[in-house]
């Protein structure tokens, strides 16, 4: 005689297994995944770039110079040459400053026009005025200064530019976003006033038949009702 059992599992022994939360990476992190950045940072040392001191030497009036002899005077004349490798050595000194100083000012013009044309080809994606151009810059160094990833990708540009043409296009977005109220004064204008008109409603306290037409729309919605409430346009 076969017996058949039957198991059945207790409602304690049922456990729900919830499906992890995935969080979307923002654009640049994953140029920091795509280009492998992480080992990177963490090795990554900032570099301070400092002008070498030029050394300051008094300029003596020209006078013919008085060599000893070197048979009557041995002694007087292996001090001379030993003056001579001084002043040489001196002067190679100075040219090499005045070299590493030249060099420095040229570095520094070049980081200028290149900082300058990328804030140009950034601020197409933004579309910031002219005069305000100069956020973007500001926006930038704040990133290399607070985010090692972006400025180990900053510092080694030169070495691996689609690297820092990725980077620099996805904080170009992000900062589009950022600045999008700002870049279209229309809009801003227009939440300004939609924002006085409520705040007109609930101090007199009245009904107005056009209190809830603006409610719950923004963008191109928001601008045609509100062309349409201003007698400009079509219901």
């Amino acid at each position: 005689m076969s017996e058949e059992v039957t198991q059945e599992s207790s409602p304690e022994q049922t456990t729900s297994i919830e499906a992890p939360t995935v969080v979307e990476a923002t654009p640049l992190e994953k140029v920091y995944s795509d280009f492998n950045i992480e080992a990177e940072a963490q090795s990554f040392q900032p570099q301070q770039r400092q002008a070498p001191a030029l050394q300051q030497q008094a300029v003596a009036a020209p006078q013919m110079p008085v060599v000893p002899d070197p048979v009557l005077d041995p002694q007087g004349f292996s001090e001379w040459q030993n003056s001579q490798s001084t002043e040489l050595r001196t002067k190679l000194a100075n040219i090499e400053g005045f070299q590493r100083q030249m060099m420095v000012a040229e570095i520094n013009r070049r980081d200028a026009e290149e900082t300058k044309t990328l804030v140009s080809d950034i601020n197409k994606t933004v579309g910031l005025p002219d005069e305000d151009s100069d956020l973007i810059e500001f926006a930038l160094a704040k990133q290399v200064r607070t985010d090692q990833k972006f400025a180990s990708i900053y510092q080694n540009r030169h070495k691996n530019p689609k690297a820092w043409s990725a980077a620099t296009k996805a904080v170009g977005d992000q900062l589009q976003k950022k600045f999008s109220v700002r870049a279209d004064p229309q809009l801003a204008e227009n939440q300004r006033a939609i924002k006085q008109s409520q705040q007109a409603m609930a101090t007199t306290k009245q009904s107005d038949p056009n209190e809830d037409r603006f409610s719950g729309k923004t963008g191109a919605a928001f601008d045609r009702e509100w062309q349409s409430y201003i007698g400009r346009g079509t219901l």
